[in-house]
């Protein structure tokens, strides 16, 4: 009985000492694996920063064409919906009166030309000919016009020596003498002036013309003196006149003192008209001389520059007609598709007034507001990962292209627009689709990490957890970029392998 209660009490130590040490070695094993489980390791990897946003595809350039004419339609060669090529015509309006003026403007700088080159080329053999000949014949006409003067002058003389008036006026001289002899002595002298003169005119012509027209020297020399040799006898006729005013005598009549003054002054009447002739068919010779320097000499620079600016002036005037002309067809800048077309051929076009609506087929960018604090993180030429919702589970590569310096305010926030354009087109893509964006501000290859929750950050500044002597300890740690998998580059403060506790308990 006492052997058997011994080896129960004996079994029943036993059991609970099993108990008790595999209790022990099961809360040991526990609480080892639960350590183990809250410790994370510092690893090294590739860091990426990026910022998330939303956007919308447009398409890389809508482009809103305007005519800066008005007018009527007349040609309209694209549907929506055409490709076109650059330089391609969409719409066309009515040039009729702008051809009329361009012809017009095209034939006054032709004119202008031609003037021009005319000038520069200088006259012709047959116009320089035609301008001598000019010449010769006004000279001609100078000697019919000194012969006629001469002519009338000495008709003058010839009457004042007529065998009635002198023997006459001698009568009256001799019962009349200290009335009349000073008169009488001045018709005297001025007659005996004229002669001579008359005989030195008549000298010259004869003279100057032996050798005409190359002596044409000499023969202005007399057409210069010939005036004033004349002038002598208008002055005896003068005289005569005055004389036969102061006849009183029973000797002469009064009828035949008014015959002798009607016939000198008909002499004097057709000297003066002869003396004007020649007066006339000088300056004549002297506008045909001028005429044929012109002819013979180079073009001077003022008068090519007159010429030069009406050519330039017609070349501006027709430029100008040219661009209105243009301005009256409406062509594609780019490559593109037509997307809308708001008039139709009958039509008037406005300015200011869209006429048709083209989207480049270079490919679609996507539109997104970036915030503040986020769009001093991004450059242009950041590579961007894109969703779109109309493409579930497809991942596109995109590039920054634009980033608008001038802020937008969206729902009270100050945003910043930026585009992004496909790296590669995808007909797939529509505008309008919307587009989950990350755009990859920030990479650091081979560098520091701990995931998010090992960091803890307090007002004290940034820590991690590590395990000394089974309790942990807060140490100080510097951070740099963190990357949208939930990783964080630790720059100092830690090492390579060290283990810091779960403090997210992740």
């Amino acid at each position: 009985m006492k052997k058997i209660f011994k080896l129960l009490q004996l079994r029943t130590w036993i059991i609970l000492t099993v108990i008790i040490v595999g209790g022990g070695i099961v809360i040991l094993t526990t609480r080892k694996s639960a350590t183990n489980s809250h410790l994370l390791k510092v690893e090294r990897r590739d860091v990426v920063q990026t910022v998330s946003v939303t956007g919308s595809v447009k398409a890389a350039s809508t482009i809103n064409l305007e005519f800066l004419s008005s007018g009527k339609v007349v040609a309209r060669p694209v549907g929506v919906g055409d490709k076109v090529a650059a330089g391609r015509m969409l719409m066309q309006l009515d040039t009729r009166d702008l051809d009329i003026q361009i012809k017009r403007s095209e034939a006054a700088l032709a004119g202008s030309q031609a003037k021009l080159d005319q000038l520069k080329a200088g006259a012709t053999d047959e116009a320089v000919h035609q301008a001598e000949n000019i010449v010769v014949a006004a000279y001609l006409n100078g000697l019919t016009a000194l012969d006629a003067a001469l002519t009338k002058a000495d008709k003058a003389l010839s009457t004042l020596r007529a065998d009635v008036f002198l023997p006459q006026v001698n009568k009256v001289r001799s019962d009349f003498m200290l009335a009349l002899d000073s008169t009488t002595s001045e018709v005297e002298n001025a007659l005996t002036t004229a002669d001579a003169n008359i005989k030195e005119a008549h000298r010259l012509r004869d003279a100057s013309a032996v050798d005409f027209p190359e002596n044409s020297d000499a023969i202005d020399q007399t057409f210069m003196r010939t005036p004033s040799m004349l002038d002598s006898v208008r002055t005896v006729l003068v005289a005569s006149s005055n004389l036969l005013r102061r006849v009183s005598s029973p000797i002469i009549s009064q009828a035949t003192v008014n015959t002798y003054a009607a016939d000198i002054a008909t002499a004097r009447s057709e000297l003066d008209t002869s003396l004007k002739s020649l007066a006339d068919a000088v300056a004549s010779i002297q506008s045909a001389k001028d005429a044929l320097s012109l002819e013979q000499e180079p073009p001077r620079l003022v008068d090519l520059a007159v010429l030069e600016a009406g050519v330039k002036t017609a070349e501006a005037d027709l430029a100008l007609l040219g661009k209105e002309r243009s301005d009256k067809g409406l062509y594609a800048p780019v490559v593109g598709v037509v997307t809308s077309i708001n008039y139709e051929i009958g039509e008037i076009a406005r300015t200011n007034t869209v006429a048709v609506v083209l989207i480049s087929s270079g490919g679609v960018e996507i539109e997104a507001n970036v915030p503040e604090v986020d769009i001093s993180k991004i450059t242009a030429g950041d590579s961007v990962k894109i969703t779109l919702d109309a493409l579930p589970g497809e991942e596109f590569s995109g590039v920054v292209t634009h980033i608008d310096p001038a802020e937008t305010v969206v729902d009270g926030v100050t945003n910043y627009k930026v585009k992004i354009g496909f790296k590669a087109g995808d007909l797939r893509v529509k505008t309008g689709s919307t587009a989950n964006l990350e755009i990859e501000t920030l990479k650091k290859t081979n560098v520091l990490t701990l995931p998010q929750y090992g960091i803890v950050e307090t007002d004290n500044g940034i820590f991690v957890r590590e395990l000394v002597n089974g309790a942990p300890k807060d140490f100080p740690v510097r951070t740099g970029i963190r990357s949208s998998d939930g990783y964080v580059e630790i720059i100092s403060g830690v090492k390579e392998g060290d283990e810091v506790v779960n403090a997210g308990l992740k």
